[in-house]
């Protein structure tokens, strides 16, 4: 499952005898699904709707009883993890945040083995009027990968003229996304010391790079 998922929630004081009918209803009709599934299978689940929980980015929104229930009921019957996928790959396309997915173990194998990578996009150069030019692709691999990453891309920035450019271009228009450290370890030293950004969570916790 790739290393960040996002997800929502409500309450309705006047009608707090209907809600509370149909929160057993669901809580029910999710008792029932999962006592249909092997215990690994309902394992697998309910883990993978644990991780969502706790790291979605807009996880206070997310009615979390109502989720379960829905990717439970989905997944009635599955006797083993690959039975759940499309539960789980439903459950994160709810969450609506346009950003989390999930990957078969397959897709996780292609996307972070130790494959061959062109990285024939990762390239710098010095501009006529003595701005540095690097373009950066997506990256997405293995610790190999990345390290062939950011060698290539420090290569990239020297030939560009690190020392000398008056200013630079980032293009970032092949950068289809991936891991973000190597890209900041390639223009590091364009960036030089200091806060370049950070990560804000759902609690409005920063984490500063």
């Amino acid at each position: 499952m790739g290393r960040e998922r996002s997800l929502r929630m409500a309450a309705c004081v006047g009608l707090m005898g209907v809600v509370a009918a149909a929160t057993g209803c669901a809580s029910g009709s999710h008792d029932s699904a999962a006592a249909d599934m092997s215990p690994s299978a309902r394992t697998y689940l309910s883990k993978a709707l644990s991780i969502m929980e706790e790291h979605s980015l807009v996880r206070h929104r997310i009615d979390w009883a109502e989720l379960r229930s829905r990717a439970f009921s989905q997944a009635r019957g599955a006797q083993k993890a690959a039975d759940t996928y499309g539960a789980i790959d439903s459950a994160l396309y709810a969450l609506g945040d346009g950003h989390s997915a999930f990957w078969e173990p397959e897709q996780a194998r292609e996307r972070f083995g130790a494959f061959p990578v062109n990285l024939d996009g990762l390239e710098g150069r010095s501009l006529k009027s003595g701005v540095g030019y690097i373009s950066l692709p997506g990256v997405q691999g293995s610790q190999d990968t990345y390290d062939q990453y950011v060698r290539q891309g420090r290569g990239a920035v020297a030939k560009a003229g690190a020392d000398d450019a008056c200013g630079w271009v980032v293009d970032l228009r092949a950068d289809t996304g991936g891991n973000m450290w190597p890209m900041l370890a390639v223009v590091g030293p364009i960036l030089g010391d200091g806060k370049v950004g950070a990560f804000v969570d759902a609690d409005g916790s920063k984490s500063v790079w």
